[in-house]
């Protein structure tokens, strides 16, 4: 279950992650998600949860057009992934 917890952030929701990851008791992953980055990442390991959401993505911005014309496109971020991946 992807959830933040009831808060506008999963590091708001912790409290209410954790209650829900023990009383799942494993039957139901508990998904934290809403702000998660490489800062705070390890909080949600440490409660117990055993995965994450992350956006991990970056805006870029292509033309289609020449110079008349611009996109910006959200893409998944391999160094942002990375970092968190390392503190976890």
């Amino acid at each position: 279950m992807l959830t933040s917890g009831q808060e506008t952030s999963a590091e708001k929701g912790i409290s209410l992650l954790k209650e829900l990851n023990e009383i799942s008791n494993g039957r139901i992953v508990i998904l934290a998600g809403g702000g998660i980055n490489s800062e705070n990442a390890k909080q949600f390991k440490k409660i117990g949860l055993e995965e994450i959401h992350a956006s991990a993505s970056k805006v870029i911005t292509t033309n289609t057009l020449g110079n008349f014309d611009t996109i910006a496109q959200t893409v998944s971020d391999l160094e942002t992934i990375k970092k968190i991946l390392n503190v976890i």
